[in-house]
């Protein structure tokens, strides 16, 4: 007789069979770590006491038979197996999820009560992370092993070897690090993680769809693990492996989010949304989001400001671009001397299933590798990003047809997820200076100086809602040309 699926328990064979048994079936035993062994997760007494085996050792499948007949005959729990080639299975642990039901159904914690505020954060199953400059959040889903995500901000790295099935090339100590699914199991990428002393691990799925990933044998990992959906996910990677030295890290922060039914530990202060991060130190980071920064070009003492695009990626200070302008200007078309590829074109060159002539029309636009500026109007911003795109641009800077500055973006949110380079816009005022400095280079730097906020009180002041004396007094300041232009002018025009 073969080990069948009777010789799982019902809940958890449903639970981990449907999750990731495929993965096993596929993968080298070798490469499945022996685990700590648990007193309080160690199979049925007489297993370990008749058969000498414990919770992570490998067994053969006749040996796993004649263990459930026992066990039937005796009138004992059956160990749980998991099949990992077609003659061995692994014993597994007794606790299948660390992530409980029960402690999801609750209010916040009170402003002030820091010991509930952690036991909260702690048993969150889900939240986003924050990256500085990332166009907007991305959703993770715990593991069901491992530990809480990580307090505070830190560096964001990629794994080398990717797949992070092999020991981590480099300092990753402290740091979030991203990987990618496959080849090896959710709990030996885990192990290996741990011993380069990560904080956390995030996997990127190799399909669609996210979910809560299963490790049956490294419920005793001591980082936290979890996964994110693969365009996110691939996209945070394509940034990372295309990021220069001279930006330095990325940073950011995951935050674990709470969704309550109703509040009374916080009423009035979430407002009408009910899922927000579970601490106040969290709620603090996520309320101020890097949204822009500065612009400057060679040899120009004055700066001025961007703001970025709700779909695209971070944008890497550490470079010096060339400037050029799209043409036609509004971007609306293909663009002259931009290799005439459609989007479809141009992603199939990225992806190598190209034929030779696009290949080579990609290779020799005129806007490979540089700073589009485009002027706004006459098509909506996702269709300009994917013309500019296909044009082989690196970053794409929209000049707004007024003194204001807004953060951009397309509905449905998926429709932005193709757009793997960072867009900005930029005031009427910056965007004149860019016209007049197509031969200059042009670098970027980040700061939560430069706010969404900000530019919503410079359009109510200008429209009479609300007087100057309200603003702070920096953002009046002649460092800032595009606030002092807007301030100067009159009642702002339709943000249309």
């Amino acid at each position: 007789m073969l080990i069948s699926n009777k010789h799982f328990r019902t809940g958890f064979f449903l639970f981990l069979g449907l999750v990731q048994a495929h993965r096993f079936t596929t993968e080298d035993p070798q490469q499945i770590p022996k685990v700590h062994r648990d007193s309080a997760k160690l199979p049925p007494k007489f297993v370990a006491e008749k058969y000498g085996f414990a919770e992570g050792d490998k067994v053969d499948v006749s040996k796993a038979n004649k263990i459930h007949e026992e066990a039937e005959k005796l009138g004992e729990r059956a160990p749980n197996f998991f099949k990992v080639t077609e003659d061995e299975v692994l014993l597994l642990p007794e606790i299948f999820s660390t992530l409980d039901m029960e402690k999801v159904k609750r209010d916040f914690a009170k402003e002030g009560d820091s010991a509930d505020e952690l036991e909260l954060r702690n048993s969150r199953w889900w939240g986003r992370l924050y990256i500085d400059g990332w166009p907007q959040t991305v959703q993770y889903l715990r593991a069901h092993f491992g530990e809480a995500p990580p307090m505070g901000e830190r560096k964001i790295m990629i794994a080398n070897p990717i797949d992070a099935c092999n020991a981590l090339d480099g300092d990753y100590a402290g740091a979030i690090v991203m990987a990618r699914r496959g080849v090896c199991t959710f709990s030996a990428k885990a192990r290996i993680a741990a011993r380069a002393k990560v904080a956390a691990l995030i996997l990127v799925n190799n399909e669609e769809g996210n979910d809560h990933l299963a490790g049956p044998d490294a419920h005793d990992v001591g980082i936290s693990v979890s996964m994110v959906a693969m365009v996110d996910g691939e996209l945070v990677l394509g940034a990372l492996e295309k990021r220069s030295a001279e930006s330095g890290p990325l940073t950011g922060a995951m935050i674990p989010i709470h969704c309550a039914e109703r509040t009374e530990a916080l009423a009035g202060a979430l407002g009408s949304d009910l899922c927000a991060p579970t601490t106040a130190n969290d709620r603090a980071f996520a309320k101020s989001p890097m949204e822009g920064g500065r612009f400057s070009l060679s040899g120009a003492s004055a700066s001025h400001e961007f703001m970025i695009a709700t779909f695209g990626v971070v944008v890497d200070r550490g470079l010096k671009y060339d400037l050029v302008l799209s043409d036609p200007q509004n971007g609306c078309e293909r663009l002259v001397g931009g290799g005439d590829l459609t989007f479809e074109e141009f992603m199939d060159v990225k992806n190598n299933n190209a034929t030779a002539d696009q290949m080579a029309a990609a290779a020799n636009s005129q806007y490979k590798g540089k700073v589009v500026v485009v002027r706004r109007g006459g098509c909506s911003f996702i269709d300009k990003a994917k013309t500019l795109q296909a044009a082989g641009a690196a970053m794409i800077v929209v000049v707004n047809s007024e003194t204001s500055l807004s953060r951009f973006g397309v509905e449905p949110r998926w429709k932005g997820l193709v757009i793997d380079i960072p867009v900005v816009m930029v005031t009427d005022v910056g965007g004149d200076v860019l016209m007049g400095s197509m031969n200059q280079k042009i670098s970027f730097e980040l700061s939560r100086q430069v706010d969404a906020k900000t530019w919503e009180s410079i359009a109510q002041v200008r429209s009479g809602d609300l007087k100057s004396s309200d603003l702070d007094k920096d953002a009046q300041s002649d460092i800032w040309p595009d606030r002092v232009a807007a301030l100067g002018g009159t009642n702002a025009k339709s943000d249309l």
